[in-house]
């Protein structure tokens, strides 16, 4: 992740709204210094993490920091790599906070018909 990016997130810039990262190629420390940067900033209310190797493991520091994070409102996280227990974390965040939309377009999350996939999470 830019150096500049980090040094913007962590001073919790104001003009600093909208957060592009898609594509960056980004791994699981850069989306834990991101969450860990996000729990604490004001300002950032569009994220968009498309196309980046999102897995469970991220979705779920993703969902924990959303838990604390009460600005962001649009975050795409299209073409990742995150699957059922990813997106179980992510669909309770989204039971939780009706203002935020999150997109999981092209993601290999909703598998089978089972009571435990992101559709119940979303849909109960």
């Amino acid at each position: 992740m830019d150096k500049e990016i980090i040094h913007r997130l962590h001073a919790n810039c104001p003009y600093l709204t909208t957060l592009d990262l898609s594509y960056n190629t980004l791994n699981i420390s850069d989306i834990k210094m991101l969450t860990e940067l996000l729990k604490k900033n004001t300002h950032i209310t569009s994220l968009n993490l498309e196309g980046n190797d999102i897995t469970n493991k991220g979705a779920v520091l993703i969902s924990n920091m959303l838990k604390i994070n009460k600005h962001l409102k649009v975050l795409n996280l299209t073409k990742t790599k995150i699957k059922d227990e990813g997106g179980r974390a992510l669909g309770r965040i989204i039971n939780d906070k009706k203002y935020l939309e999150i997109s999981l377009i092209k993601n290999f999350i909703i598998i089978g018909c089972h009571e435990n996939t992101i559709y119940h999470a979303i849909k109960n």
